[in-house]
């Protein structure tokens, strides 16, 4: 946790004064969790990304190996303040499903929606980082569906994590990468 973090991290008093306006959303929130991702985030993964993405469809005229990022369906399942669709906006990508709902009542009733890369930084409470890294995993393994999770990297020394990205033979796989920052992230915590 960056010092800013830690010096907005709030005590369960002071969270239940604060409340972050709770009753708005659909699912249990922990104001401790509420950190927007900053764009330096995003455009650290934007080759990334346009690598990943589908290909344009080609046409007789001409064919493009340019990613239309238009086209690139993302996903945010874990909802602050909606900036994460705000800022992916203002990097070309006008098509991200980033809405206000129960992540795992979706996966609950396979109602996630058709998405072709998995863009997020999950809460740190609980068992959230867990849950998103067991969807993550089995996206790419079973669907081929990239993935980008914003995670301290003390996450790749868990146990849950090294068992959810084994591969079927328990090894370290190779169809997962890191990507470490040049800088620490500043994060902004929007006040409910």
């Amino acid at each position: 946790m960056s010092k800013q973090q830690e010096a907005k991290s709030v005590s369960k008093d002071e969270y239940n004064t604060k409340k972050l306006n709770a009753s708005s959303f659909p699912y249990e929130v922990d104001y401790n969790d509420h950190f927007e991702t900053p764009i330096e985030a995003y455009q650290d993964i934007l080759p990334l990304l346009d690598l990943v993405a589908p290909p344009p469809p080609t046409t007789t005229i001409t064919t493009t190996k340019q990613p239309k990022r238009s086209k690139h369906i993302l996903y945010d399942p874990y909802y602050c303040d909606g900036k994460a669709a705000t800022l992916l906006h203002t990097l070309g990508f006008t098509n991200v499903q980033h809405e206000k709902c129960d992540f795992y009542e979706k996966i609950r009733n396979n109602d996630v929606p058709f998405h072709h890369t998995l863009v997020t930084n999950p809460p740190y409470s609980g068992d959230h980082k867990e849950k998103c890294v067991e969807y993550a995993v089995k996206g790419l393994r079973e669907e081929g569906r990239c993935f980008f999770l914003l995670m301290p990297n003390y996450i790749a020394l868990k146990e849950y994590f090294r068992v959810a990205i084994a591969d079927e033979e328990g090894k370290e796989p190779k169809d997962i990468v890191y990507v470490i920052p040049p800088s620490s992230y500043e994060y902004d915590h929007p006040e409910g």
